[in-house]
């Protein structure tokens, strides 16, 4: 097995951190719903959230 990494003058050279512009290039879930439905989308998401840690608090509760 050669490795060829070790004849690499800058194997271990420090590399540049990724800039932000490459960070963001992906557009996430939300990028593509309107402003309108990303914000009920929200809500209902804490509302569910809501309801299963209260589901949880009280299943200890009652048993």
């Amino acid at each position: 097995m050669i490795h060829q990494n070790f004849n690499d003058p800058d194997f271990d050279a420090p590399q540049e951190a990724p800039s932000r512009s490459v960070a963001q290039s992906a557009p996430g879930v939300l990028d593509h719903l309107s402003p309108k439905l990303a914000f009920w989308a929200g809500i209902l998401v804490a509302m569910l959230a809501a309801s299963t840690i209260g589901f949880f608090v009280l299943l200890t509760v009652v048993l």
